[in-house]
């Protein structure tokens, strides 16, 4: 098997973009991350295509899965808390821009 069909070489590579994608996200580079995302994408995509072909490697794919979810639950953390965030300051914004209005019309 290759990295292309081997499910465990494409859940390690999964792995290794998430932590990726998560480095990313923990530093703020929010545009990097959207590049790099759809990649980590189509590798998930292409895992539920592949065969597996025995019971340890259902145990062994079950077990790279799992972490893979840890982090990917860390990621989404991260994306709410930024999404959060940017509600906040998009209503601090909006709250200035209302005042400045107001004082203008004085």
């Amino acid at each position: 098997m290759d990295t292309l069909t081997d499910p465990l070489a494409l859940a390690d590579q999964i792995k290794r973009l998430t932590q990726s994608l998560l480095q990313l996200a923990q530093s703020g580079d929010w545009d990097a991350f959207n590049e790099h995302l759809p990649a980590r994408d189509a590798l998930v995509r292409q895992l539920d295509q592949v065969e597996v072909t025995s019971e340890a490697m259902a145990t062994a794919l079950q077990e790279k899965l799992i972490a893979v979810r840890s982090l990917n639950e860390e990621l989404v953390k991260l994306a709410d808390a930024q999404a959060a965030a940017l509600v906040k300051e998009k209503s601090a914004l909006k709250k200035r821009q209302q005042m400045q209005k107001a004082y203008k019309d004085i």
